[in-house]
C-alpha cells in the first residue's frame, strides 16, 4: 500500500478523529491484530464470533499507529492514546469504513479492475485470468476467495505504484451487495459465469440471484466491457442492463465470440477446440472449467490484447486453487480422490457428479457428499434431487453426511440405488471412520460439501491414517 494521509481517511469514512493529527501518513491497513506493522491503522471489525474491539490494545502494542472503532472508549484509555500520539477514529460502522478507505485508495490509481461474479466458477475464472495476464502485466489478484465486504477492500489496498491491473472476485448473499462492492472497486470489466440456485436462504429466488449478479454489469462504466456466458439465459438478459456497448460472449452450446467444440475429457485433463481453430488443454476433469477458460480467454484477448496462441500456451500449465476438483492420487493404495470441498450448491454438485461419472476406472465410484447450505425453504427438496442425481449418474456408493443426509439418501434410493450402497452419517468424523474400513484399491472418491461442512477433514484424516499404516507396514 502506498501511504495516504489520515485526513483523507477521516473525510472518506465520515469518522470523528478523537485522537491524532490529520497530516499523519498511514502506510497500511489491517483487520488482524496479529498482522500489524508500524504505520498501520487497525480496523476493529465485528463478526459473528469475534469483536475486533477486544484486540485494539494488542494491535497498538504491536506497533499500530492507531485504530478505527465504532464503540465509545474509556476516558483513561483515550488520555493514554493521546499521550502516546496514537490515532483513534470513531465511525458508525467499521466494516463500511474499511470499504470507504479502499474506495478512496483505489481511486488514486487509473488502472483496469476486472471483477468476476456468478454462482459457480468465480474463483477458478479469477485464477485463470490472473495466471494468463501476469505473464505480461504486473497483476494484483485477489487471494483465495477474498470476494466479500472484507476481502475485496483488503485486495484493493494492496495496489502499488507498479500494479498495472487488478483481478477481483465478488460474492454476497444480499441484494445491493454487489453494487456496494462495485462502488468500492469501480470495475472496468465485469464477468458473469452463470446463475444458479445459491444463497436462496437470503436471496429467496433464482430471479433474485440474477438481480444480485446483474449489479456488476449495471455498475460498469460506459467505456467498460461486459463478458457474458451466452449459454445461460439469465446471464444473456444482462446484456440489456449494461451501460457499455462492448459486450463479449463465451459459450459452448450457442453462437458466441469465444466458443468451445470437440470437448474431450480424459483421466487427468480436458481438451477442446477454441473458435474452431486452437487446441486448448486444461489440467482438469471438470467440464465447467471449459466455460471458465473461455471467460478467461475472452478477457485476456478482447480487453488486454493477448494473442490466442499465447493464451492457449499459458493455460497448459494452469492449476486450479486447492479444494476445487483437485485430483489426489494415493498411489500406494491405488485410490483416487477428487477433492472439491471448497463449497457446494445444486448446480456444482451436479457438475461434480458428472465428472465422477465420466472417470474411467475398474474400481468403485464413491460419492461422499456433505450438506448444501443457505438454500432456504427448498433445502429438503434440493437434497432429495441431489440423491436422484447420484443414482442417475450410476455412482456405486453414496456416503451422505450432515443434517440433510437423510433426504439425499432417500432421493438416491427412490432413484433406483440399492439401499445397501447408501450410508448416512451426521458428522464427517463418523463418515471417515467408515470410509477407512470400507475403501478398496482402485476406488475413486468424490468428496464435496458446503464450506461450513469442512469435508476436507476427511481427506486429511485419510492421508494421515494411510501414512501411519504404511510406516507400520499395514494396509
Amino acid at each position: 500500500m502506498e501511504p495516504i494521509y489520515l485526513s483523507q481517511i477521516v473525510k472518506g469514512t465520515g469518522g470523528c478523529l478523537i485522537s491524532g493529527t490529520p497530516d499523519t501518513k498511514i502506510s497500511g491497513i489491517s483487520v488482524d491484530s496479529r498482522r500489524i506493522a508500524r504505520g498501520y491503522l487497525f480496523i476493529a471489525l465485528k463478526g459473528e464470533k469475534f469483536d475486533g474491539h477486544s484486540f485494539v490494545e494488542e494491535a497498538l502494542a504491536r506497533g499500530a499507529t492507531g485504530a478505527i472503532i465504532s464503540r465509545n472508549i474509556k476516558t483513561a484509555f483515550l488520555k493514554e492514546m493521546r499521550d502516546k500520539g496514537k490515532i483513534i477514529i470513531r465511525v458508525k460502522d467499521t466494516l463500511k469504513a474499511l470499504g470507504d478507505i479502499a474506495k478512496i485508495y483505489r481511486n488514486k490509481f487509473d488502472i483496469p479492475v476486472i471483477a468476476v461474479s456468478g454462482s459457480n466458477g468465480k474463483t477458478t475464472t479469477k485464477e485463470m485470468i490472473g495466471h494468463i495476464l501476469s505473464n505480461k502485466f504486473n497483476t494484483l489478484k485477489a487471494e483465495k476467495s477474498f470476494n466479500n465486504f472484507v476481502g475485496v477492500p483488503l485486495t484493493l489496498l494492496k495496489i502499488g505504484k507498479h500494479t498495472r491491473l487488478v483481478v477481483l472476485e465478488m460474492e454476497t448473499n444480499l441484494l445491493g451487495g454487489i453494487k456496494r462492492l462495485c462502488n468500492i472497486a469501480s470495475p472496468t470489466t465485469g464477468i458473469i459465469t452463470n446463475i444458479g440456485d445459491t444463497h436462496l436462504e437470503y436471496l429467496k429466488t433464482k430471479e433474485d440471484v440474477f438481480r444480485e449478479k446483474s449489479e456488476l454489469i449495471e455498475s460498469l462504466p460506459s467505456g467498460g466491457v461486459a463478458v457474458l456466458n451466452s449459454d445461460d439465459p439469465y446471464v444473456v438478459r444482462m446484456k440489456e442492463l449494461a451501460k457499455t456497448n462492448k459486450v463479449v460472449t463465451f459459450g459452448i452450446k450457442t453462437n458466441a465470440d469465444f466458443s468451445a467444440s470437440q470437448i474431450k475429457i480424459e483421466d487427468t485433463f480436458t481438451e477442446f477446440i477454441l473458435n474452431g481453430k486452437y487446441k486448448v488443454r486444461l489440467n482438469t476433469i471438470f467440464y465447467c472449467n471449459v466455460y471458465n477458460a473461455l471467460a478467461a480467454i475472452a478477457v485476456s484477448h478482447s480487453v488486454f490484447g493477448l494473442s490466442l496462441e499465447e493464451i492457449v500456451f499459458s493455460l497448459r500449465d494452469f492449476k486450479a486453487a486447492p479444494l476445487r476438483m483437485e485430483i489426489i492420487n494415493l498411489k500406494n493404495r491405488d485410490i483416487k480422490i477428487i477433492n472439491d470441498c471448497y463449497n457446494a450448491n445444486p448446480q456444482s454438485m451436479k457438475e461434480a457428479l458428472t465428472a465422477l461419472k465420466n472417470i474411467k476406472t475398474s474400481g468403485r465410484k464413491i460419492a461422499v457428499l456433505g450438506d448444501m447450505l443457505e438454500l432456504g425453504e427448498k433445502t429438503f427438496n434440493f437434497h432429495y434431487q441431489l440423491g436422484k442425481e447420484v443414482s442417475l449418474c450410476k455412482i456405486d456408493v453414496l456416503i451422505s453426511v450432515g443434517e440433510f443426509a437423510l433426504h439425499t439418501a432417500k432421493g438416491a434410493e427412490e432413484g433406483g440405488m440399492s439401499e445397501e450402497n447408501i450410508f448416512i452419517f451426521d458428522t464427517t468424523e463418523k463418515a471417515c471412520q467408515m470410509i477407512l474400513e470400507f475403501l478398496k484399491p482402485r476406488d475413486t472418491l468424490l468428496i464435496k460439501g458446503s464450506r461450513k461442512m469442512r469435508m476436507e477433514t476427511i481427506i486429511d484424516i485419510l492421508k494421515l491414517k494411510f501414512a501411519a499404516n504404511e510406516a507400520e507396514g499395514i494396509w
